[in-house]
Order: structure tokens, then C-alpha cells, then sequence
């Protein structure tokens, strides 16, 4: 019998894009001394082919195996989907077929059987409701003119206390803006803020606007204002349901006009009756050039553990960017083209939005980083209700533990 090799990949993912990023491997040769010449390469527009960072060696008898996160309701929470696939039956999805197909090719060509072991590990979209008499948000979006003013505005003129009780809740009234604490982090984003940029020396400095964060904290005051809108978080704390549970009571049930989430919400919003657009966060004012899109620090991410044996790395690391390379016209086709753009979209118009979502996605290194503890979400939480400090006191604490936070990560690359 021959001896299957296990090795073992940490997969965090809270995946809002179906590809997954990663470095390119470098040439380490032929390893077990077996090469095959299929794979490794892509056809450029002129019919020539270019290297990839995949080496063109066999690992047969390995077996890949991916720690992924299971979904929290069942198989269609918050779980991975684009690791690992059964074999195909005539009831199996269309990113299911991508999955296995794209993994069938890892197999074929380097001999990786791709496997997962389910644990718990440690966007934006929104409800168009007819009766409240809503502009075009899509016209408001190719205008210009989707702001964060005109998102209070329209939430302000969306609230129904039904049950009389004198406050508003997930799933008995009717609000205009039901959000999660990355809600914050969005409309930060939206405003086109950025804690740390790179300088012309290509090293990470703190460049945090402070009056342009605290007008847009002013304007977060009204967005996040209890009176018409409802947090989450503290229906979860109060009714003991997992957030994914109460948030789609919340949307799907025709409670609130808006609702903030990542991307992946949408495949499961697809099996209620509910009619819904996407759009991407409200721009700061006019004047702002794009609309900026907030990336969770877990969105593609994957980690392989210290335990791994050194020379098990070219291998792991190749093997991931041919997942990478193989799922660009199977699964990412599959999962944005058919499914976000088709199979779960509710209009012609999403389309479009999606595009303009995805071609600009901001990631500051401040946020993945956590320079500074979680700085990036000490200034997020100035835009919430009951906020107690300024945009101004809390920069100057983040900027002070950022500055060594990056001194640091340059003294441990240049060493």
C-alpha cells in the first residue's frame, strides 16, 4: 500500500471573495523526483505563456488537508465553501461542480488530494421596500450622489414601533438600518479613510485625516441613531440566537430597509421571499471620487501552522496558488458571475453594483495588522452611539502605539 503523506493547512475564513490569496511558492525543485509538465502556466493575449510561481512537480500520495470554519446554522452559516467538495450528483450546486473540478485538477496534475476538517474557529447589502417611497438608489449610486447624509435621511424617514412598546426591535418592528459592529468599520471605509499608507520609501507611516474621520463620526452619529435603527449585536445578547439567525429575521422578515453585511449573505438571503438590492457604502459627500469597499480582516486569508516541517512549505505553498490559479475560471466564475450576479440577484441592476463593490476594496494595514491592539476599531466605535471620545484623543493614543508597532515589524524584516 503506498504511504499517504497528510500535512495540514489553517483555513480563517469569513470568505466575501471566492478566490483565495496568496504568495507565490518559489522554484524548489523536484522534490520526489517525479516532474510533470501540465499546469504552471498561463496563455497571455498573444498566444505565449508565462511562467507561474508553481513548480512543476508531483507530491503523490499527499494529502492536503484544510482546518476550515463550519457553519454556525447548519451546513449554510458561516461556513467555507470553496475548500472541499463531495463527488458530483445530480443535485450538487454549480460552486460545488467548481470546487471539485478545480480540486480534480490539483489532484491530476500533482498528485494533492485536497481534503477539509470542519471546526468553529476562533458589503454591503440592502431592502428596498415600495411603501416608503425610496428614490432610485441605483441612479443615486451612478450619480454621485449615494452619501452618507442621504442614507440618515432615508433610514431617518423608516420607523414603525408595531408591538407599541416604545423601542425598536429585530423582529417585531420596523427599522432603517439594521447593522453588526463592522458597520462602523464600513462606513469608515466609505469615507475613504485610511489609517496607514505607504510613503515614497514603500514603509507603512500613520496618515489618520482627523478632521475628515471626526466629520464623518459626526455623520456616523446619525446613521447608527438608536431611534431608528437597531443593533444586532445586542439582539443576539438578548435573545441568545446566533447573529447570522438574527440578522435574517431582521432583513428577510421585512424589518429593516437597510441591513450592512458581508458578501457571502447574499447566497443566504437567496431562499427567502424577500426583495432586495445591493449597493455599496455611502460615499462622505459628492465631492468623494469612489465608493470605497471595507475588507474583513479574515476575507481570503490563509494560514499554514508553525508545526508544519520546513521542507513540507514549497509544497504547501505551491499547492495553494494552483488552487488559486485553477478556481479563476472555475470557482470565481462560478461564485461571482452565476452566483452573486445571476443565480442570487434579485435585479438587472446588482450587476453593475457588484462590479463597482469589488473594484474597490480597501485593506489598511492598520486594520490586519492590529497595530496599536485594535486601533482601527477604536476609531470605527467613535461613529457609535454613546461614543465618548473624540476622533482627535483617540488618534493621538493610536498614532503613538502604531509608530512602534511598525518600527517593530521593519526591525524583525530588515534582521
Amino acid at each position: 500500500m503506498k504511504h499517504t503523506k497528510k500535512i495540514s493547512a489553517l483555513l480563517a475564513a469569513w470568505l466575501a471573495l471566492s478566490a483565495i490569496f496568496c504568495s507565490c511558492a518559489s522554484d524548489a525543485g523536484d522534490q520526489n523526483g517525479v516532474s510533470n509538465n501540465s499546469g504552471g502556466t498561463t496563455a497571455t493575449e498573444n498566444g505565449s505563456s508565462e511562467t507561474l510561481g508553481v513548480p512543476n512537480t508531483r507530491y503523490d500520495g499527499t494529502e492536503l488537508c484544510f482546518l476550515t470554519r463550519a457553519g454556525v446554522i447548519g451546513v449554510d452559516g458561516w461556513c467555507t465553501s470553496e475548500i472541499y467538495a463531495e463527488r458530483m450528483t445530480a443535485e450538487s450546486g454549480n460552486v460545488s461542480v467548481a470546487v471539485y473540478e478545480r480540486n480534480d485538477r490539483i489532484l491530476n496534475d500533482y498528485g494533492v488530494t485536497i481534503t477539509e476538517l470542519r471546526k468553529d474557529l476562533d458589503t454591503h447589502v440592502t431592502a428596498v421596500r415600495k411603501e416608503y417611497k425610496l428614490p432610485d438608489l441605483y441612479e443615486l449610486v451612478e450619480s454621485g450622489e449615494w452619501t452618507m447624509g442621504k442614507l440618515a435621511e432615508l433610514e431617518a424617514n423608516c420607523k414603525s414601533d408595531l408591538n407599541g412598546d416604545g423601542k425598536l426591535t429585530y423582529d417585531a418592528d420596523v427599522c432603517g438600518f439594521a447593522y453588526t459592529a463592522n458597520a462602523a468599520h464600513c462606513i469608515l471605509v466609505g469615507g475613504d479613510i485610511s489609517m496607514c499608507i505607504k510613503n515614497e520609501e514603500d514603509i507603512p507611516v500613520y496618515a489618520l485625516d482627523v478632521e475628515r474621520t471626526q466629520n464623518i463620526a459626526d455623520q456616523g452619529q446619525l446613521i447608527f441613531d438608536k431611534e431608528y435603527t437597531i443593533d444586532l449585536e445586542a439582539a443576539v445578547a438578548s435573545s441568545g440566537k446566533p447573529i447570522e439567525e438574527v440578522g435574517n429575521i431582521a432583513f428577510a422578515g421585512n424589518h429593516a430597509l437597510f441591513y450592512s453585511e458581508c458578501m457571502l449573505t447574499v447566497s443566504h438571503l437567496r431562499g427567502y421571499d424577500v426583495d432586495f438590492g445591493i449597493i455599496p457604502n455611502p460615499k462622505y459627500n459628492k465631492e468623494q471620487d469612489t465608493y470605497s469597499s471595507f475588507m474583513h480582516m479574515t476575507a481570503s486569508m490563509v494560514s499554514i501552522p508553525q508545526s508544519i516541517r520546513e521542507n513540507d512549505l514549497v509544497m504547501i505553498s505551491s499547492m495553494i496558488e494552483a488552487m488559486a490559479y485553477h478556481s479563476v475560471d472555475t470557482l470565481t466564475e462560478q461564485y461571482y458571475e452565476i452566483n452573486l450576479k445571476t443565480k442570487t440577484a434579485k435585479d438587472e441592476q446588482s450587476g453593475p453594483m457588484l462590479d463597482r463593490i469589488f473594484a474597490d476594496r480597501v485593506c489598511d494595514l492598520a486594520y490586519y495588522y492590529q497595530w496599536g491592539g485594535d486601533a482601527y476599531g477604536s476609531i470605527a466605535r467613535c461613529l457609535l452611539p454613546g461614543a465618548n471620545k473624540s476622533v482627535a484623543s483617540q488618534s493621538k493614543q493610536c498614532k503613538t502605539r502604531i509608530d512602534r508597532n511598525i518600527s517593530k515589524l521593519i526591525s524583525e524584516i530588515s534582521d
